[in-house]
């Protein structure tokens, strides 16, 4: 997904990984140790947009959005218009099968949302530049993994 955005949206954005686990950092860091347009912060998402300047920035998701509320990723949505004239948001994240007809989250078990990223990005501002569903795994006949990007004012 990374290299994909990377091929799309050439030097246009900043790379940046951020996540809450300073083990995950280090591992993403270790994994990412030779690609020097890359940088990853132990942080909160909402603090780090509150406390930074992210024009020009793309924030990718794998498996994270999935923890958040409708509520809280509509928020997290709005900030970035508000915070940033040209942003983009890359995500592969678990949903429902046939789940794009479906307007509200919910909830999939443990702490888990299943979300219509799609309706949420657009209803939000953002375009969609590319959708694709992916089946997880046979034995999960239920889900599939969805990779989206979507803009906000690219220029």
């Amino acid at each position: 997904m990374l290299k994909f955005c990377k091929d799309i949206f050439k030097n246009k954005f900043k790379y940046i990984g951020i996540d809450i686990s300073q083990e995950t950092i280090n591992c993403t860091e270790d994994r990412f140790k030779d690609d020097n347009d890359l940088l990853f912060l132990c942080k909160d998402l909402f603090e780090y947009i509150n406390d930074n300047e992210i024009n020009n920035t793309i924030f990718l998701f794998c498996g994270t959005l999935e923890y958040f509320t409708q509520n809280d990723i509509e928020k997290f949505l709005q900030l970035l218009k508000n915070k940033a004239n040209n942003v983009a948001i890359a995500l592969f994240e678990p949903v429902e099968i046939d789940f794009d007809n479906v307007f509200e989250s919910k909830p999939r078990g443990g702490f888990a949302y299943s979300h219509n990223y799609a309706y949420l990005l657009n209803k939000n501002g953002f375009k969609v530049e590319h959708l694709k569903h992916y089946p997880i795994n046979i034995n999960i006949p239920f889900y599939d993994d969805i990779e989206c990007i979507a803009t906000y004012r690219l220029e």
